[in-house]
């Protein structure tokens, strides 16, 4: 049997700007996509949460996935993740000249839903469930992964822009493969950062001189990154001049994010991550999508007027935020207020491994 895992995300900074090849800070979070992987006579493949169970296929002469006739059009539909992610990793399997046995393969991303918001976080379950599925396969026609991340990120970059029709950064996928914090930037190989982040309690970190103080909070209602998207890709084709002068000021706010996170400077990188608030939400103005919803714009108010600084952490309008501030003292007034208001602060640490062998 052989048991792989992949993290999710959570985006730093960059968000929008990335989509313009600029750069973008994104951590690893220990919410886990898992795939297990049982040697079979056939191959089958379960995915409860999406209600499939054991869709039988065999391999066609072009590597492609040849489903049994008992499953249905929905459940292939369903499936377009697993079969990207398939047929592009057995391409690569049947390059290296490696044999792959039948298989039983089954995924499991519950740990993507909070049971204390009842909801999905929106922490790029897609992507982590790729890298595993990718690990999984690899793994299983005998090729390291633990040596072969780069490996492994192409493969789930080209999969997952096929099943996702080319839309994103890739930026998610990046988090899942390699862990830890990343400066990414479309079309390069990301860059490890190093972690200065902490929460409190965390005695390992007392000693550091320098900290930045982090809290993720659920907004209170999940969102579509395509939606969004969708609308901001509008607002590009009918307004090009003004969409390019708001992604010109978010890239600008993004390079300055990622050198000061860099570089440690945390009154620096307190002040650009509030800026990049103002930005997003210029940009959902001017493009008539709301990026910085209500509870976003809340969250905003009860993070500055505890002492920091608050920031939406992806597309916006929904999903999580990100609180930071420099002292666990400031950290405490902010997770006191927001829970005040009924928001939830999710309980989420820093994955560094990234996709790999759970053992």
């Amino acid at each position: 049997m052989i048991i792989t895992r992949a993290p999710g995300k959570v985006i730093i900074i960059g968000e929008y700007a990335v989509l313009e090849k600029a750069p973008s800070l994104v951590m690893a979070v220990d919410r886990f996509a898992f795939v297990t992987l049982e040697p079979t006579e056939k191959f089958s493949v379960s995915a409860p949460l999406i209600n499939v169970e054991s869709a039988g296929f065999h391999i066609g002469k072009s590597h492609n996935i040849i489903f049994d006739s008992d499953v249905d059009h929905v459940a292939r539909v369903r499936l377009k993740f697993f079969i990207s992610v398939f047929e592009t990793t057995l391409r690569y399997v049947r390059k290296k000249q490696k044999h792959l046995a039948p298989f039983r393969i089954q995924s499991n991303t519950d740990g993507f839903f909070d049971s204390e918001v009842s909801e999905k976080l929106g922490l790029g379950s897609s992507a982590a469930l790729t890298a595993a599925i990718c690990a999984a396969i690899l793994t299983a026609a005998g090729l390291d992964i633990a040596s072969g991340k780069m490996n492994i990120y192409r493969l789930c970059q080209e999969a997952h822009h096929q099943a996702q029709g080319r839309v994103g950064s890739g930026i998610d996928i990046a988090a899942s493969v390699f862990g830890g914090i990343l400066y990414h930037r479309m079309n390069r190989m990301p860059v490890r950062v190093t972690n200065w982040l902490s929460r409190p309690y965390q005695e390992s970190q007392k000693n550091q001189k320098k900290r930045l103080y982090w809290l993720p909070i659920w907004s209170g209602k999940p969102m579509s990154t395509r939606r969004m998207l969708h609308n901001l890709n509008k607002f590009r084709d009918s307004s090009a001049d003004e969409y390019q002068r708001r992604m010109r000021e978010l890239t600008r706010l993004s390079e300055k994010g990622c050198s000061d996170f860099n570089l440690q400077r945390v009154t620096h990188f307190l002040s650009v991550a509030e800026e990049y608030h103002y930005a997003m939400s210029r940009l959902g103005k001017s493009s008539r999508t709301p990026i910085i919803s209500r509870p976003h714009a809340l969250l905003a108010k009860i993070v500055k007027q505890s002492g920091g600084v608050y920031k939406p952490s992806g597309a916006g309008g929904g999903d999580l935020g990100l609180a930071f501030a420099d002292s666990e003292e400031i950290l405490f007034r902010v997770e006191e207020g927001v829970k005040a208001e009924g928001f939830h602060p999710i309980n989420l640490k820093i994955d560094e491994p990234g996709v790999c062998l759970e053992t």
